[in-house]
């Protein structure tokens, strides 16, 4: 059977190995954080444990001190790993591990007895790899089988060091020689790495088929929804049940005299209006529904409403939001204003039914002088004066007054 050094040394080097993997996988194919904090984190803990295992060769403070804080810091990165890999701020609990094994080392009672060491290592191992698993575990929705696989690696990985910390802590062995069980304990942390590799692998490559859809989904420009993710968003929240929101209402809105920005300042001025107008769009829904860019200068909103006021009231404060927001353009602020088509109907309808009503709304308030609502109706479009806009953006009471002078009430819109 191989002794406590030789296996460290195993382990250490299959550590390695997995970090010149990520490292190749950071060069070649995608330089996402999360692979940048597994490649670090994997080579300092395995370069911790080689010099671990080098004790003898090695003076004392490098391969105790300098060895064990490499190897307790890379388990944090691990979980840094992890939280970027989520999205999730990377926080001062990465360094929790190596802060143990620093802090603990404070000691002299600790820091000149063999198995007192090894007892604090693996305390700092167990916080670790136990922050790492609940970290896999936090993601909202269903965990996948990888995610869940990744989780148990390190979850077994801390149950081997609380174990490593009962034996010692019973025997107190004076050497690595007399660690009782110690082989074969680090033999199965050995293979956790492998398991490590194999999840982690695979969760890499789930997470980058997930970046790939999102990026087909997206407007690059605006960071908004192209028009194939807003179909696909619009079908979610179409299937949705709300209560007291029994309509499906889609804003159809269009930048007015987008073309003469365009030739008096130049594309760069445009894409700086278009994506004004996307941030003022996606603050205003603020996850009320689905807002998207069509495409060009044109835009939609897609949400669930009790009546046409709720719609009308949304698209209103979009637009004016937009009338009171200069955008710098060549060195001046301009003003930008949008018309907006707004189409309804009962849950169930498809898209591109509330489509050709939007546009026929649309082009109607195109035609009426632009800077204004138009909302389909059962017997045409009614066009939203900006008067009859403030009113249904205040009290129920002038809602229903509104509603009335537009012709709307009884006629199913």
């Amino acid at each position: 059977m191989i002794d406590i050094k030789t296996g460290l040394l195993i382990w250490s080097l299959e550590a390695a190995s997995l970090s010149a993997m990520l490292l190749g996988l950071w060069i070649f194919v995608r330089r996402s954080p999360t692979l940048l904090f597994w490649c670090i984190g994997s080579g300092l803990h395995g370069l911790g444990l080689a010099g671990v295992a080098m004790r003898g060769y090695l003076p004392d403070f490098i391969s105790i001190q300098v060895a064990n804080t490499s190897a307790t810091f890379g388990i944090g990165l691990l979980l840094a790993g992890v939280l970027s890999l989520d999205s999730r701020p990377v926080s001062f609990t990465i360094f929790i591990p190596a802060f143990i094994w620093t802090g603990g080392m404070l000691f002299p009672e600790i820091r000149e007895t063999l198995y007192a060491r090894i007892a604090l290592y693996h305390t700092a191992a167990v916080i670790g790899h136990g922050l790492t698993g609940m970290a896999l575990l936090q993601r909202g929705g269903l965990l996948s089988k990888t995610r869940s696989g990744l989780a148990a690696m390190f979850f077994l990985q801390a149950t081997l060091s609380v174990t490593m910390i009962v034996i010692v802590l019973l025997y107190k062995p004076p050497t690595f020689a007399d660690i009782p069980y110690a082989p074969p304990l680090a033999g199965v942390a050995a293979l956790c790495v492998v398991g490590m590799l194999v999840f982690g692998t695979r969760l890499m490559m789930i997470d980058n088929e997930d970046r790939l859809k999102r990026l087909a989904a997206t407007d690059p420009l605006t960071g908004l929804l192209n028009r194939r993710g807003f179909e696909n968003a619009f079908d979610t929240l179409n299937a949705t049940s709300i209560p007291g929101r029994p309509l499906v209402a889609l804003a159809h809105l269009d930048l007015d005299h987008f073309k003469r920005i365009n030739d008096a300042h130049g594309h760069h001025a445009g894409d700086s209006v278009l994506v004004t107008f996307a941030r003022i769009m996606d603050a205003v829904m603020a996850g009320r529904g689905v807002v998207g860019r069509l495409g060009g200068e044109e835009f939609a909103c897609a949400l669930r409403v009790s009546s046409a006021a709720d719609a009308v009231e949304v698209t209103s404060r979009i637009r004016e939001a937009l009338r009171h927001t200069p955008i710098p353009v060549s060195g001046t602020d301009i003003i930008v204003s949008a018309c907006a088509g707004i189409a309804m109907a009962p849950k169930g309808t498809t898209l591109f039914s509330l489509l050709d009503g939007s546009d026929r709304a649309l082009y109607a308030a195109k035609r009426a002088g632009r800077d204004r609502i138009g909302l389909d109706c059962e017997d045409g479009v009614a066009i939203v004066s900006l008067e009859d806009e403030a009113a249904i953006g205040d009290s129920t009471d002038r809602q229903v007054a509104a509603l009335h002078h537009m012709g709307l009430i009884g006629r199913g819109g």
